[in-house]
């Protein structure tokens, strides 16, 4: 089966395009066969550059949402302490009347069973302590950034483990999906082409990177595109 990888020049691309368009056009790709987007992808998708080759560009389908973020308030650490050593938050005062019950040097918040982020309650608002920390450690309110967990473990939050992100950043430092039946990221079968393709998310579009013939190779693929485009916030598996 012909395939593109990546084409160093556009005349290279072109030449790729109508072979590939002649092969959708062939009896390999009858309709019952071809995924529905398969001629769009032949001659309407979009070009991006990525390690100075031309690759095929598809609008993303599963681009994150954006969440609402609420500014902490700015005399939080006078009623929290934040210890370094696990990055818990503890009370030093009590934060209002309705909360009179709580004690000097007891732990803030708890867990939220469903997000798995440590959260406390302020004021009549919940909070992420991993925001919370940030803002007590680092002076500065996270706003609409995202606040990262480096190890992608929710509870830790040493202020060594986090690190401001832009919400597209954070994604891409999240597991394959649960859905992946290849055991790599960014790595899939295409049924119709009987390959392995490999495809990344970069500032909300879908990239498709070319079909192999091993999943390995797929992934390969997938890592270099994804250390270039994400840097430290890239994840491989």
């Amino acid at each position: 089966m012909t395939h593109t990888r990546g084409c160093e020049t556009l005349s290279e691309l072109a030449v790729a395009l109508v072979t590939r368009r002649r092969v959708l056009d062939s009896d390999l790709f009858r309709p019952e066969r071809s995924p529905p987007h398969a001629n769009a992808l032949a001659c309407e998708a979009p070009l991006f550059f990525l390690s100075g080759r031309l690759v095929l560009a598809a609008p993303n389908q599963a681009r994150c949402a954006m969440r609402k973020f609420r500014h902490i308030p700015d005399d939080i650490s006078e009623y929290l302490r934040y210890n370094p050593e696990n990055g818990t938050l503890t009370w030093t005062k009590a934060p209002g009347s309705a909360m009179r019950n709580c004690l000097m040097g007891e732990a803030a918040g708890g867990i939220n069973p469903t997000t798995g982020y440590r959260m406390v309650y302020f004021r009549g608002h919940h909070y992420g302590q991993h925001r919370v920390v940030w803002k007590m450690v680092r002076g500065e309110d996270p706003g609409a950034l995202d606040v990262d967990h480096i190890d992608r473990d929710r509870a830790n939050n040493r202020i060594e483990n986090l690190r401001l992100a832009s919400r597209g950043k954070n994604c891409m430092n999240g597991p394959r999906r649960a859905t992946n039946k290849s055991g790599y990221k960014g790595v899939h079968w295409h049924k119709a082409c009987r390959m392995w393709v490999a495809k990344i998310s970069v500032d909300k579009k879908r990239l498709h990177l070319g079909y192999f013939s091993t999943p390995e190779l797929a992934h390969a693929a997938y890592v270099k595109a994804a250390a270039e485009a994400h840097g430290e916030f890239a994840r491989f598996s």
